[in-house]
């Protein structure tokens, strides 16, 4: 997958959720393994989604051009 380009071994399956700041996409969190079912669809995202939703509360701040 082009999200892995840099891993060492095959990514097999991965969970990638959106990062957004209202109705602006900051990007992707995309978190890969090597174990083709160890993600699969179906399968809860809740946590993922918290994180993403964390990042897109943090990361305008972090970007923000120092003054």
């Amino acid at each position: 997958s082009d999200l892995f380009t840099d891993a060492s071994q095959p990514v097999r399956s991965a969970a990638v959720v959106p990062v957004a700041h209202g109705n602006s996409l900051l990007g992707l969190l995309a978190i890969g393994s090597f174990d083709a079912d160890h993600y699969r669809s179906g399968m809860g995202t809740m946590f993922l989604t918290y994180l993403a939703d964390v990042l897109g509360r943090a990361l305008p701040r972090v970007l923000q051009p120092a003054d």
